[in-house]
């Protein structure tokens, strides 16, 4: 089956094409999304995240100018995962979903932690009976960048992928930047994933995935951690096919 799956977030639109010998994966601001690029590709259906309410319509419409396949939102019953435990009043549906597809990479069996490093810091846990638990939400780094450079006057603009090598004491005020962008949101991995373990009672696994996680996992030193950029993407895909078998 040819899968599109969209997810709808606060900066950006990600969206996934899955079919049976391939995945391509594209990334537009969600401010300036045109999905032109759907007009070529064969779709059997198209599933949908959001957690940006206002521009489900329009989005809606912008893909029905370059396919006939109708989108569909994934709704939380849907997803196969116990909630009991937690207040979905406000509860983001990819953070559901992420959940999901975190417990069943490993096989159903382990209790997870996701640490999305998005537009927010979210972290997401999930015991090993398949119940979401809930977790932390704290500023992302893109945040706590500009608001450095918002109130104070004399620290400059950073790029973070700009800066190659980073120690953790910076020998300029640039590097001091990133190295508390960078080695302060390690810490707060590392720091948070042995206070789950700690109040679970048992050692989990450990997800990390988000737009700075690229950043953070080639110098993360934790070995139960797994990289996965495009989870929320794998997620709506796999909901995809269990509904259509």
């Amino acid at each position: 089956m040819n899968v599109i799956a969209i997810n709808i977030g606060n900066t950006s639109i990600n969206t996934g094409y899955f079919t049976n010998n391939n995945t391509i994966f594209f990334n537009q601001k969600n401010d300036n999304y045109n999905f032109d690029f759907l007009q070529n590709l064969k779709i059997d259906l198209i599933k949908i995240t959001s957690v940006v309410p206002n521009l489900n319509n329009d989005i809606i419409k912008n893909i029905s100018n370059f396919t006939n396949v109708f989108p569909t939102f994934i709704k939380r019953e849907e997803v196969p995962i116990d909630t009991s435990y937690y207040d979905t009043s406000n509860l983001g549906i990819d953070r559901l979903v992420s959940a999901f597809f975190s417990f069943s990479l490993f096989e159903k069996k382990h209790s997870v932690a996701i640490f999305d490093l998005g537009t927010a810091i979210s972290i997401s846990v999930v015991n090993s009976y398949a119940n979401f638990l809930g977790g932390a939400i704290l500023p992302g780094v893109e945040i706590g960048l500009k608001s450095l450079n918002l109130n104070t006057a004399l620290l400059p603009d950073v790029n973070i992928d700009d800066i190659k090598n980073q120690k953790i004491i910076g020998n300029n005020t640039k590097s001091c930047i990133v190295s508390g962008a960078i080695f302060g949101t390690i810490s707060i991995i590392e720091g948070m994933s042995k206070r789950i373990e700690k109040e679970l009672g048992q050692k989990c696994k450990f997800v990390l995935t988000g737009g700075f996680s690229k950043n953070i996992f080639p110098i993360l030193e934790n070995e139960n951690f797994i990289y996965k950029p495009n989870l929320i993407l794998e997620g709506i895909n796999e909901l995809a096919n269990m509904s259509k078998n």
